[in-house]
């Protein structure tokens, strides 16, 4: 097992990609289990299975980069020649548009959260339960 804490701190692109390229090789072909912390939620993403989101020194959810942007319903991006819309649902609005269209959708683009963006929801909404009357 092996422990890191935040340990791209100060890297350049290149010393990144190749710390990177390092652990994934360690975890893939090696079968190293790694327990990394970091701020950089594109980092955790990238060399993440699984993920445990902290707030306040709790966690407050775990699993896969996916399961997060699912558990929070962070909005996908779905967008065609003709318009927009945020959806947590962005494979229904997908199927509805290639109904209309009769086949397929005219410049359709479907961009789905960032681990990021689902982490920030998250927060937000931390934040919100634990307002009660308008005070924390």
């Amino acid at each position: 097992m092996l422990f890191l804490d935040e340990p791209t701190t100060g890297f350049d692109p290149e010393a990144r990609r190749e710390f990177h390229l390092l652990i994934e090789r360690l975890a893939g072909e090696e079968g190293l289990t790694v327990l990394l912390t970091t701020h950089d939620l594109a980092e955790a993403e990238r060399l993440s299975g699984r993920i445990a989101v902290l707030v306040a020194g709790r966690v407050v959810t775990c699993g896969s980069p996916a399961e997060i942007a699912r558990a929070v319903q962070a909005p996908s991006l779905v967008r065609w020649a003709d318009g927009e819309v945020e959806t947590t649902g962005p494979s229904g609005v997908a199927w509805d548009l290639h109904r209309r269209y009769g086949g397929p959708v005219p410049g359709l683009e479907i961009r789905r959260p960032t681990l990021e963006e689902s982490y920030l929801d998250l927060i937000e909404e931390t934040r919100e339960t634990a307002t009660v009357g308008g005070v924390r």
